[in-house]
């Protein structure tokens, strides 16, 4: 073969590669209401966190109908008080609906930042949502420990300025965070799942995970 026919057959090769690549990546199921059956929360990459809250659902007590009003006077309130947290153009809390199924209730909010989903908790809850720099200069990452999803290195912030603008999350609780981005670092006590979406904190009540994404 000559070297023209070399370099054509490895540049087609190239792109079937880099087309096969594009084409085999696998589309990420974002779980819907209808779908869910424990509480959940999805983090998006700008930071808006849609929130699944399940309770269980009896119909002699209360409708759905009913249920929805008592929420959105709710949050007529709450967002009052956390306007100053959110851009003026966004509201801090929107309920999107519910969903009933065997006995049980679904309800799907969307909070305009990890912070406004932390404070509308019974308890609030410390939820942070925004780039890694925006996370150290609020002190979260002061004495925090990650290491890479891939080797288990640790993260040295010092050594490693693109990290800065990338996305990350931090939270309390027992609520899994299902992120949109596959994660690059997480702390020691958060586990991924298997489709590499779904992170859970385990460890001692009121720990905080951490987990930075790609």
């Amino acid at each position: 073969m000559n070297r023209r026919k070399t370099k054509i057959f490895g540049l087609v090769l190239t792109m079937a590669i880099a087309f096969c690549l594009a084409g085999c990546e696998q589309e990420i199921h974002i779980p819907t209401r209808e779908e869910i059956t424990e509480n959940i929360n999805v983090v998006s990459e700008d930071g808006t966190v849609i929130s699944y809250m399940v309770a269980d659902f009896e119909k002699d007590y209360y409708v759905a109908s009913e249920l929805e009003e008592m929420i959105l006077e709710e949050l007529v309130d709450f967002n009052l008080d956390m306007q100053n947290e959110v851009p003026k153009d966004r509201q801090p809390a929107i309920l999107n609906g519910t969903h009933t199924s065997n006995g049980k209730i679904v309800v799907e909010y969307t909070f305009a930042t990890g912070k406004v989903y932390g404070q509308y908790q019974l308890l609030p809850l410390d939820c942070y949502t925004g780039t890694v720099s925006g996370a150290v200069k609020a002190g979260y990452l002061k004495d925090a420990k990650l290491f890479s999803v891939k080797k288990g290195k640790a993260l040295d912030l010092t050594t490693n300025e693109k990290i800065l603008e990338k996305q990350i999350v931090i939270w309390q609780g027992s609520t899994p965070m299902f992120v949109l981005s596959n994660p690059e670092y997480i702390s020691a006590n958060v586990t991924i799942s298997e489709d590499m979406h779904t992170l859970e904190i385990q460890g001692a009540e009121g720990e905080y995970g951490f987990c930075i994404m790609k």
